[in-house]
């Protein structure tokens, strides 16, 4: 309960920040058994999972359940004197590890990053539509044609890369 109320308060100031773009709602479980009836009904962009919220069954376990239902960020929480593996944190899907009691201006900060990460795994990056190649190519592109190189064509080399030969041109999706 203690820690819940803590959460509580770091959401309200993160709903107050507005560099984030996002509406919150915070759902609480406090049933291991209503865990996944939970993630199912309300597809959360991030779970704050306590190491030691399952009797039964350990925090990188529930964590690899969650990971097999949803696509959220986990932010797992365990206390200074829990036994944890950190080395196992990622093969359980954990994206970040916060230790009580929190750092303040640490813990917002994980929250708000794995928020934006969520924001960004969300957009979708449209694909370029296929394009066919020529049926007849001239004998002299086919000679200068090098299949292992890098070759982008741009009308402002002043925002290119030169290494060598070739340019790359920085790509960037909003």
């Amino acid at each position: 309960p203690t820690t819940q109320k803590v959460v509580r308060i770091y959401i309200d100031k993160l709903e107050a920040d507005p560099s984030l773009n996002f509406d919150f709602e915070l759902i609480e479980c406090t049933e291991e058994e209503k865990l996944s009836g939970l993630m199912l009904e309300h597809k959360p962009i991030l779970v704050l999972l306590d190491f030691n919220f399952s009797e039964n069954k350990t925090g990188y376990d529930l964590a690899s359940e969650i990971k097999s239902i949803s696509s959220s960020k986990i932010l797992m929480l365990y206390g200074t004197f829990d036994k944890v593996e950190e080395s196992l944190f990622h093969d359980a899907g954990i994206n970040e590890f916060a230790v009580k009691p929190f750092d303040g201006v640490k813990f917002l900060t994980q929250l708000k990053n794995l928020i934006e990460d969520s924001q960004l795994d969300a957009v979708e990056i449209d694909e370029p539509e296929d394009i066919e190649p020529e049926d007849e190519v001239s004998d002299e592109i086919e000679e200068d044609f090098v299949s292992d190189s890098i070759v982008s064509v741009q009308e402002d080399e002043e925002d290119s890369i030169d290494i060598g030969d070739e340019w790359v041109v920085p790509v960037s999706y909003t």
